[in-house]
């Protein structure tokens, strides 16, 4: 987080107190020091917001993509966002209470030309994350899992 975004956090009464933790999601090490550094810091873990992606090569077609690249961009758009959700969620439970909020993209329906690897990830994470949608309730948390168009018009809930 930059300087000027946590100035605007703390003195627009957002936030009094805020933790910047730089964090390579797709690296469990480091997953578990943010939570446990939030834990130290606020004593609980109230919600987990997952908006970390890489595009990847863009444009890219289907026939010419480079799956290495691809599988790059599946380790932090899909198991790194799983991995920070899996070290946040035990911390919720003790609590029996949290909320977990998946960011993901209008690409998962509608991708542009060339952007398969990374719609491919997000179509992925959308299916990934209606589990703990489903379960959250068994425990106290909110784990909404919805599809919006960006014009604001809700559509069918996926948990």
């Amino acid at each position: 987080m930059t300087w000027d975004r946590k100035r605007r956090l703390t003195t627009g009464g957002v936030a009094g107190d805020v933790l910047t933790v730089r964090t390579a999601i797709a690296e469990r090490a480091q997953c578990r020091q943010l939570a446990t550094q939030a834990i130290e810091r606020f004593g609980r873990i109230d919600a987990l917001v997952n908006s970390a992606f890489v595009h990847g090569t863009f444009p890219e077609a289907v026939e010419d993509a480079d799956l290495d690249g691809w599988r790059a961009v599946f380790d932090t758009n899909v198991f790194g966002t799983m991995t920070l959700t899996q070290e946040i969620v035990p911390h919720m439970k003790r609590q029996k209470r949290g909320a977990i909020l998946m960011i993901n993209t209008q690409a998962t329906r509608k991708p542009f030309a060339g952007e398969s690897g990374y719609a491919v990830s997000k179509g992925a994470l959308a299916s990934a994350c209606t589990e703990p949608a489903r379960t959250a309730s068994t425990w106290g948390g909110c784990g909404a899992c919805r599809r919006r168009r960006i014009s604001g018009r809700r559509q069918p809930s996926t948990g």
